[in-house]
């Protein structure tokens, strides 16, 4: 069906897609703070009854009450190779953790994360990529984890290694 937001200039579309409970399978609320809502069970034409599944705010926020999974099935991957532990460590020893204030939102809390110019590595191409739009760079937090955990049992590895060196 077809929804004209209040105010005009603004229309949504859905099909009649349905969930196995017999809620809509997406439906798109767009309020007027510049936030878009992505959610199970809730009613475009008034009520909100369910929590937004997703919430995306003007400022690049995503605030999820669900669980974000990628495939990773065995079955779906081929040429599967470990990690060189070695080119993880020269990684994670020029990155730093940081604080900072965005520039291009001012007054907006201090944050903290990591500067994506200290993750562009050629063994590691697919950690940061680029807008077109404007060049950006950005960052896959979520693949940084996977080297996260191989680093920590490198680490485990060379503890246990040194313990068993102690009489």
């Amino acid at each position: 069906g077809t929804f004209n937001f209040p105010g005009g200039g603004l229309t949504l579309s859905t099909t009649a897609t349905t969930s196995g409970y017999g809620l809509p399978e997406w439906k798109f609320v767009v309020g007027t703070t510049n936030y878009l809502s992505i959610g199970f069970g809730v009613t475009v034409a008034g009520s909100n009854n369910a929590p937004e599944a997703l919430t995306i705010s003007r400022i690049g926020d995503i605030t999820a009450t669900v669980s974000f999974t990628n495939s990773s099935d065995a079955r779906l991957k081929t040429n599967i190779r470990p990690v060189d532990a070695s080119k993880v460590q020269a990684l994670f020893d020029r990155a730093e953790a940081v604080t900072y204030e965005r520039v291009d939102l001012p007054g907006d809390d201090v944050r903290l994360g990591f500067l994506a110019q200290d993750f562009v590595d050629p063994e590691f191409p697919n950690l940061v990529g680029t807008r077109p739009s404007d060049g950006t760079l950005t960052l896959d937090y979520a693949r940084i984890t996977c080297l996260l955990f191989q680093q920590v049992k490198t680490l485990q590895l060379r503890i246990e290694a040194l313990e068993a060196k102690v009489p």
